[in-house]
């Protein structure tokens, strides 16, 4: 699949993507000699995804839609592969890292995935969870809160 995509991430952060290829590896024993195992090995330069998380300095400009930072030129080929090694990932089977080789279709598919939540997302002040919500007792036995 030569070419590019656009790869939409929900992760605030943004992601750094990675392959690796296994090789044998040759490892000493404790009784003397060595024994072959397999190794992970950096395949290709990283990429890096944007999050929505606004950043500042020189990613400050980078692109958000419906809450998914968007990455443009990602080498399809590359990703294909990621998104293959990286099948049990709980960003790949939550649909939060996604991508479409047309800009325009990535923009509906961010709208697609705005209800989706990652539980990485601040907490709304208006909106605490129960846990958070019980008063604290001051030493004059006042309740503030």
């Amino acid at each position: 699949m030569p070419g590019t995509v656009t790869v939409g991430c929900k992760i605030p952060t943004g992601m750094v993507l990675q392959l690796f290829r296994m090789e044998d590896h040759e490892e000493p024993v404790m009784a003397g000699g060595y024994r072959i195992v397999k190794r992970a090995m950096v395949d290709r330069e990283p990429v890096k995804l944007n999050g929505p998380a606004r950043y500042i300095g020189r990613d400050s400009a980078h692109t958000i839609i419906s809450g998914s930072g968007i990455t443009y030129n990602v080498d399809a080929d590359f990703f294909a592969e990621w998104m293959k090694q990286n099948a049990d990932h709980p960003a790949v089977k939550g649909k939060f890292i996604y991508a479409q080789s047309k800009p325009g279709e990535i923009e509906a598919q961010a709208r697609d995935h705005r209800s989706l939540k990652t539980g990485l997302e601040g907490i709304d002040p208006n909106n605490l969870p129960e846990e958070f919500k019980r008063t604290i007792k001051t030493a004059e036995g006042f309740n503030n809160g």
